[in-house]
Formats: structure tokens, sequence, C-alpha cells
């Protein structure tokens, strides 16, 4: 399967790559305030969009070169849907931030990346300040995670000690971190019995999807409630007692898991 993901490419971290290079460029010639950080946002929010786009890119080539789609129409729809993506993008984004509560950056909508870079780029300008010694200490860890995984990775052995998920967990709120520990206990429990890494992928593919699917769902979903309240509808709470709201919506996630595993293909041997 040409299952790639646009999560594989180290977009945050190549971000953070560019905030800083950036900030230090800043520093050197002398620029500073306000304008010093808009300046160091506008390149990272560029890099960010390159490493987003070419991620898609890749993932599409890959898919496309799977099932003999030739690659000029292909990149013709990639113009396509990159100029589409720029048209829709800012309206969307200015209901959400109108539209939710706090906003984008607040209590319903999070930003833990975004703040990350504000900081960052904020710090390297003098307009702020940041816990530089935690900064080293991240830094040492980083190391010392990287020299363990490559020893592990010597011996040949089953565990292996991933800096980029380990990284990207610290500065994830725990309300994102727990599901994603649940999520990864329960793709370990899944594969355990497989056989080769090939099975593997395979029994891992449709939770892959079944679960960006879920993410899209939401998405919209939120998209859909905030032009609900733009259009006046202030909420939707009250309809129904919070009793049956709750028992209805543990019974829609059940029987959204019970489809998955009905659909999810059993492993034979």
């Amino acid at each position: 399967m040409g299952l790639v993901g646009n999560t594989n490419s180290p977009v945050s971290g190549m971000t953070i790559t560019a905030v800083l290079f950036t900030g230090a460029l800043m520093r050197v010639l002398g620029y500073g305030g306000p304008s010093g950080v808009a300046a160091i946002l506008g390149v990272a929010a560029i890099i960010c969009c390159v490493a987003c786009t070419s991620g898609d890119v890749c993932n599409d080539l890959k898919t496309g070169a799977i099932v003999g789609a030739t690659p000029r129409r292909q990149q013709i729809m990639q113009v396509l849907g990159v100029a589409a993506a720029a048209a829709v993008m800012a309206p969307v984004l200015n209901l959400l931030h109108e539209n939710v509560e706090g906003g984008i950056g607040g209590k319903e909508l999070a930003a833990p990346q975004a703040r990350l870079f504000q900081a960052l780029a904020e710090a390297l300008v003098g307009e702020g300040s940041l816990p530089w010694d935690m900064v080293g200490i991240g830094a040492g860890l980083g190391l010392v995670v990287l020299l363990l995984d490559t020893q592990l990775k010597r011996r040949g052995a089953g565990f292996r000690l991933y800096l980029m998920p380990m990284a990207v967990g610290l500065y994830l709120p725990f309300g994102i971190a727990t599901p994603i520990l649940l999520g990864g206990i329960i793709a370990h429990l899944a594969t355990r019995g497989a056989k080769g890494d090939g099975e593997r992928d395979s029994a891992l593919h449709l939770g892959v999807l079944f679960a960006s699917g879920t993410i899209a769902g939401e998405a919209l979903t939120g998209v859909l409630l905030a032009g609900l309240f733009a259009a006046g509808v202030s909420k939707l709470t009250g309809l129904v007692p919070d009793s049956i709201s709750l028992l209805a919506t543990f019974a829609a996630a059940i029987g959204v898991l019970w489809l998955y595993l009905r659909a999810a293909p059993r492993r034979r041997g």
C-alpha cells in the first residue's frame, strides 16, 4: 500500500529549526521588537507549509506509482489542491477563531506548537524569556536517547528508543498525550502475534486509515459547530438531558469500535 502519511514528515522539528536559525540571524543583524518576531514567524510559516506540502506530494506520488497514475497529472492536481486549500483555509480559520470561546490558542482550540514557536521567537529577539536551563537539559536528554538508541540498533534489539515521539510528547498537552499512549499500547497488542514486518504493517494500515477518518470527522464537526454558532445557534446543550447526551456519546463510541472490529481482517494461522 502507498500509505505514508504526512505525520511521518518532521514538520514541527523543521519549523523549530527554522525559528532557531532565523532568530539567531535576526539577533546577529540587530533586528528586534515585534517586527523581528513577525519576520521569524513568517519564515517559519513558509518552511512549515513547504514541509507539509512536500510530505503530501511524496505520499501522493508514491501512491500514484503503485496504482499506475502519471506524475504529470498528479502534479497538476497538486497545484490545484494547494490553490484550493489556500482559498479555503483563511475563512475557515477566521470562522473558528471568531466563534469558538478563546479563539485559536485558547482552551478549546489549544495550539501548543504555535505557542512554542512564539515563545522561541520572542526570546531570540529579546521580547521575552525562556528557561534556557530546561532547553539545555532537553538537548542533553535528546543526545542521551540518541546514543542509547544507536546501541540498541547495533545489538538488533526489538525495543527501540525513538527520539521524535518522545520529544513531541513532552510539549503536547496531557489530554493529547494520554490517548496517544493508549493508541500505542493498542497497536502493540494488535500486532503482537504478527509474523514479520509485512503482516504487522498490514494489521496496522486499517487502524491508521480508521484513525485518520476520525480525525478528519472531528475537524469537520468542529467547523460545522462554529458555523452553527455564527448562524446564531449559541449552544446545542439543553436540547437533551446531560445524562442522555453522555450515554449517547458512549454508545456511539462503542458502536464505532464495533464496526471497526467487524471490518478488520482476521489473521489466519
